[in-house]
């Protein structure tokens, strides 16, 4: 029987996994038009603690998202049969749509608006809007995060399961 991971043993892998999803964004950001990459494009120890807390926060809502699909985290050193490697594109779909809405709260919560452009000092930022009114180029970024799962909490020891 495989053991589901227990609330007290995620929360150990919560700083890990932020640092691992910092990572995933570093690989994949890209300059703006003027060629400058963002405030937040810096090693984790340089990173602004709201940042931080940011990615700290992403990590916390992995088990809420897997909970949806009827799935759990689990010790790596189990079985890799039953082992969720990727996700459907309706399940994308769905934990993409999560993620964007638990970002937008996050941000909301510690006091960005919508506003254009971008402005990490004002706390402004254009993708602050439902997901129906995002473009396709943002929505891609909140698939990106969620196709990323399983791969994150594998370099982190752990492993998608369905449940029983």
């Amino acid at each position: 029987m495989i053991n589901q991971i227990d609330k007290t043993s995620f929360k150990r892998i919560i700083e890990p996994l932020a640092r691992a999803i910092h990572m995933e964004y570093l690989a994949h950001v890209k300059p703006d038009l003027n060629g400058r990459l963002p405030p937040t494009a810096v090693p984790w120890d340089a990173l602004p603690e709201d940042f931080r807390e940011s990615n700290r926060d992403q990590a916390r809502d992995i088990c809420q998202k897997l909970w949806v699909l009827n799935c759990r985290i689990v010790s790596k050193t189990m079985s890799a049969d039953r082992a969720v490697t990727a996700f459907n594109d309706e399940q994308i779909e769905l934990l993409a749509q999560m993620e964007h809405n638990r970002w937008v709260e996050e941000k909301q919560r510690n006091g960005w608006v919508v506003g254009t452009p971008r402005d990490n000092e004002k706390r402004v930022h254009p993708d602050l809007i439902p997901w129906d009114e995002l473009d396709e180029a943002a929505k891609e970024k909140d698939r990106n995060a969620v196709r990323r799962i399983p791969k994150l909490l594998g370099d982190s020891g752990f492993a998608i399961y369905p449940m029983p």
